[in-house]
């Protein structure tokens, strides 16, 4: 099977910095030349690169020392129940998988995350982790963290995972009442500086305010509070 190189326009010295949005197509899917196979954002423009030629789409392969960021952040409420399954793998040499899931808890919502990092015996040298932090906001949301570590070989830098389900502590809450927050005000200034941990990795403005209006109808916005949102 013959290995074909998908190569990416050289992009302009403006450019600040660029993310692959999406495949558009998966292993197993047949492609026509000159058909959009990947789409990348930049700070500019979204570009969109075709197939060199025709075929199968075999496998997606990121090259050595690939680093990659998962991020994801849950607002649930109300009877809602969330599922999110992840995976990541690592092979190569020198490449890195991170991952932040943050999830906020109302009413009865119940979220539960199964992730798993899968090290490749053929890999050497990379580095992996797997954040799981939930914040119960109600003595009836529940989560269920399950973190999964399958290490194919002994050649690792890092492999690890941390996950955790609580209820925010009278002590956190006092502090913020102490400058004149009510308790519903305190809460969602607890959950807004729970939630900057995956927001403050979004260097895209645009792409920022997206999530922060996502999340807002739940969370509040801390902005009418007179706090910077």
């Amino acid at each position: 099977m013959a290995i074909v190189e998908v190569k990416v326009p050289q992009l302009s010295e403006s450019v600040a910095e660029a993310t692959l949005l999406q495949w558009k197509k998966k292993p197993g899917e047949p492609v026509e030349m000159d058909e959009i196979l990947i789409e990348i954002e930049t700070d500019k423009v979204v570009l969109e690169v075709p197939a060199p030629q025709s075929g199968v789409m075999a496998e997606i392969v990121q090259g050595d020392g690939a680093t990659v960021k998962l991020y994801g952040l849950v607002a649930a409420g109300a009877d809602q129940r969330i599922d999110v399954n992840s995976l990541q793998r690592l092979d190569g040499r020198a490449s890195t998988s991170d991952l932040l899931y943050l999830s906020a808890l109302y009413d009865r919502a119940k979220a539960i995350f199964y992730g798993k990092i899968r090290v490749e015996p053929t890999s050497h040298g990379t580095g992996s982790y797997q954040e799981c932090r939930n914040m119960l906001l109600s003595k009836d949301a529940g989560a269920d963290p399950i973190p999964v570590l399958e290490i194919l070989t002994n050649d690792v830098v890092r492999c690890g995972h941390g996950a955790t389900a609580g209820a925010l502590g009278d002590e956190e809450l006092f502090y913020a009442m102490s400058r004149g927050f009510d308790r519903d005000q305190a809460q969602q200034l607890m959950v807004h500086g729970f939630f900057r941990r995956v927001i403050n990795e979004l260097k895209d403005e645009h792409v920022r305010q997206r999530v922060l209006s996502a999340v807002r109808p739940r969370i509040g916005n801390i902005a009418e509070m007179g706090v910077l949102a």
